[in-house]
């Protein structure tokens, strides 16, 4: 049939719009109503109204013509072509989604380990921080003169381990000589490095404490056991209650002590 508009997936037609509407006109409307009959071809004046009289009835084949409500249709120029259908966009959601797979990692992939492997790491190292946690609140020393395993006391840290261990056996399964030999979480850097952490920790919650008021340095020296200078240094502040408020910040080692350092 000349003149016939095929059915393009991209309308979204469903049956209810292929059925009779009366706002749907048909391309020899189009052509009769623009004036433009004598350009569409060799059709009589017949045959166009006939089709222009014919009742609007459901698409049965897709050559057969369809009828388009032209006011639902949005002129596009190509510029709001999906993204969706270039392939750089594509790949770049494919990169985002395995970069977002952190199971699939490369490292981890090579150091695979299970869901236990990972609650036995994060219960061990729960308990080596909150031991750390507590000897530091009290002023006590964390490690001891002999750790070895034929000491008797072989530290406040591993002592306060083993303690741990003999309330609870699912930590006395997971510390100590039950640990890998690469992930016991004992070794002086460890200790140091969660000390640190809570460090930074304190210090984040002073600063957050004073804000923007004023405050002031307290500074004092002292030599240790093996005669190195140690400086305190303490912030003194006025919270917003009024009162007085000293923070210890952080304690120095000076080779020297004086006006220049």
């Amino acid at each position: 049939m000349p003149f016939s508009i095929l059915r393009h997936t991209s309308f979204g037609l469903n049956s209810m719009e292929r059925h009779g509407n009366k706002r749907t006109k048909t391309i020899f409307d189009f052509f009769k109503s623009s004036g433009e009959v004598s350009k569409v071809g060799n059709l009589s004046p017949s045959v166009i109204e006939a089709s222009s009289r014919e009742e609007t009835r459901p698409l049965e084949s897709p050559t057969r013509e369809v009828y388009v409500d032209y006011n639902s249709l949005e002129r596009d120029p190509g510029l709001r072509t999906p993204i969706r259908q270039y392939s750089p966009h594509r790949n770049s959601v494919q990169s985002v989604e395995n970069l977002s797979n952190v199971t699939r990692h490369i490292d981890r992939v090579i150091n695979a380990q299970t869901s236990e492997d990972v609650r036995k790491n994060r219960l061990r190292l729960k308990v080596t921080s909150e031991v750390v946690r507590w000897l530091s609140l009290q002023g006590c020393a964390v490690r001891g003169h002999r750790e070895g395993s034929t000491s008797e006391n072989r530290g406040n840290l591993i002592e306060m381990l083993k303690l741990m261990g003999r309330l609870n056996v699912n930590i006395e399964d997971v510390i100590l000589d039950n640990a890998p030999g690469n992930a016991k979480y004992t070794s002086p850097n460890i200790q140091k490095e969660i000390l640190h952490i809570m460090a930074n920790m304190v210090r984040k919650k002073i600063r957050e404490e004073i804000g923007d008021k004023k405050f002031c340095l307290l500074v004092d020296e002292a030599k240790d056991a093996g005669g190195k200078e140690e400086m305190a240094i303490v912030l003194r502040f006025v919270d917003g209650q009024g009162s007085i408020k000293e923070r210890f910040s952080i304690l120095s080692s000076r080779k020297h002590i004086c006006f220049n350092t």
